[in-house]
């Protein structure tokens, strides 16, 4: 994998090889993933050890990995390689992918996927007008990279100078997204945090409050981090198939979730059923205020993903990796899409900062 110091350089120098006039002009900018011609290929050892999975793409950004090589885990591509992945060979860095300069609010470069064959096709032939082979092998090449937009229809704002050379750009996409919360029952949201407002129940089994992201994971590997703010209240962050509504804000309902309990100790629970931890009680271990907690979930390539429960091992840095170590990996995959749930028992329990990583 190339250092994430290169990035900014292959961007530059992807753009300098190709002669002005081909180059949109603009201060905004979009990314590209462009393959080479004749680009993919049964990857190699040392492919297979350097290069990164296409579903692992957001995941990647966010640790600031980058290669020159993606690998397709699909049924297709292992049925082509004997099993083994098919590396793909991109123009610019892959995840981060090939920079490009426009202006988004110009009717000619609105269209953000067009602006990617385009510069597909300067590259093939710079200096010479594409041939509709050259247009129809681009539009087959080509994609927007990985959260390449600052939302589904805009480019990132003003970062190209007037050289048509983007600024630095890993910080862009290098963040976890906070959770935008949704169908609110006795709780309140700020940020990605949550609180319970309502009165704890009488009935100690009540858990009666909570709230669903608005946002959810489609496809690819990705993660819900969630940190521990105290240890005096039990409250479950997890994971549920299907987009909201979610009305329900039982933990029963939630599909995989982390229960953090009054006892200092977190514990697993599967559709409302605990699962068995080597801890007291059942539980997988003790947590501390601040503890970070991940919920993975990693794409099958069938329409589903394996849900594993993880700690942060150690202070993250955006773009940087961040380890953490996994404590439980369901049987049980979920069906895309994936939402964030929630529950909680008392009152002033608070999932705090939860925050989303995934392919938009």
């Amino acid at each position: 994998m190339l250092p994430p110091a290169l990035l900014a350089t292959l961007v530059a120098c992807t753009n300098a090889q190709l002669p002005q006039d081909l180059l949109y002009k603009g201060p905004d900018v979009l990314f590209c993933d462009i393959q080479k011609v004749n680009g993919r290929h049964c990857a190699s050892a040392d492919e297979r050890n350097t290069g990164i999975a296409l579903t692992a793409a957001a995941e990647a950004l966010v640790t600031g990995q980058t290669s020159s090589i993606g690998l397709d885990f699909s049924e297709a591509a292992l049925g082509r390689c004997n099993g083994e992945p098919e590396a793909v060979e991109f123009e610019g860095p892959f995840p981060q992918g090939t920079g490009i300069c426009l202006d988004c609010a110009a009717p000619a470069q609105s269209v953000p996927l067009a602006a990617c064959v385009n510069r597909c096709e300067a590259i093939t032939t710079p200096g010479v007008p594409p041939t509709p082979d050259v247009t129809a092998s681009c539009q087959a090449r080509t994609a927007l990279s990985a959260n390449a937009l600052n939302t589904s229809a805009a480019c990132f704002e003003a970062y190209c100078d007037v050289n048509n050379v983007p600024a630095a750009t890993e910080s862009l996409r290098n963040a976890p997204e906070p959770v935008q919360w949704r169908d609110l029952i006795g709780v309140s949201a700020s940020g990605g945090t949550l609180t319970r407002t309502a009165p704890t129940p009488s009935d100690p089994q009540v858990f009666d409050a909570g709230a669903a992201s608005s946002q959810t994971i489609t496809k690819g590997d990705g993660y819900v981090e969630v940190t521990a703010d105290e240890t005096t209240t039990a409250r479950l962050c997890g994971v549920s198939s299907g987009a909201p509504p979610d009305t329900d804000p039982s933990f029963q309902t939630i599909g995989y979730a982390l229960d953090l309990f009054t006892d200092s100790r977190y514990y697993v629970f599967q559709a409302g059923v605990k699962q068995p931890g080597g801890d007291e009680n059942g539980a997988f271990g003790t947590y501390a205020p601040g503890q970070v907690f991940r919920l993975r979930v990693k794409d099958r390539l069938d329409g589903t993903a394996t849900v594993s429960f993880a700690r942060v091992t150690a202070t993250c840095v955006n773009g940087t990796p961040c380890p953490d170590a996994v404590f439980f990996t369901s049987p049980t995959p979920i069906a895309y899409p994936v939402r964030v749930d929630s529950s909680f028992r008392e009152q002033n329990g608070t999932l705090e900062d939860v925050r989303l990583v995934r392919i938009r």
